[in-house]
C-alpha cells in the first residue's frame, strides 16, 4: 500500500485556495479512488530566512497503485497550485519521501 499527500497552502485569497483544493480532491479521487482532507498547520523558513507559519490542507490518498505511474501528474498539479497561490513551492509526500514543486 502506498500513500500520497499533497499540501495545499492557505495564505492566498480564499477563492483561489478553494479552487486549488477542489482540483487536488478531484485528481486524487480520479487517480487513486478517493482522498481524505485534514486541516493542519505548518511552518518553514522561506528564502529570506524568515519563519513562515500557516494553516494548510493535507490531501491524502492510500492506494495499491504504483505511485511512479502518477507521480508526474501529481507533481504538475503541485506546480500549478504553487503558481495559482503565489507560493515558493508546494510539497508532496510520496510514501515517506517529500518533494517540493516550484511554480
Amino acid at each position: 500500500m502506498s500513500v500520497v499527500t499533497l499540501y495545499v497552502p492557505t495564505t492566498a485569497p480564499a477563492p483561489l485556495v478553494a479552487e486549488s483544493l477542489a482540483a487536488a480532491k478531484a485528481m486524487f479521487a480520479k487517480l487513486f479512488g478517493g482522498y481524505t482532507v485534514v486541516k493542519g498547520e505548518g511552518g518553514w523558513f522561506n528564502e529570506a530566512g524568515d519563519l513562515v507559519e500557516e494553516p494548510v490542507y493535507l490531501v491524502t490518498s492510500y492506494t495499491d497503485k504504483h505511485i511512479a505511474l502518477y507521480g508526474r501528474a501529481v507533481g504538475e498539479l503541485a506546480s500549478m497550485i504553487a503558481r495559482a497561490l503565489a507560493q515558493e513551492c508546494v510539497a508532496v509526500v510520496f510514501d515517506n519521501d517529500m518533494v517540493f514543486y516550484k511554480p
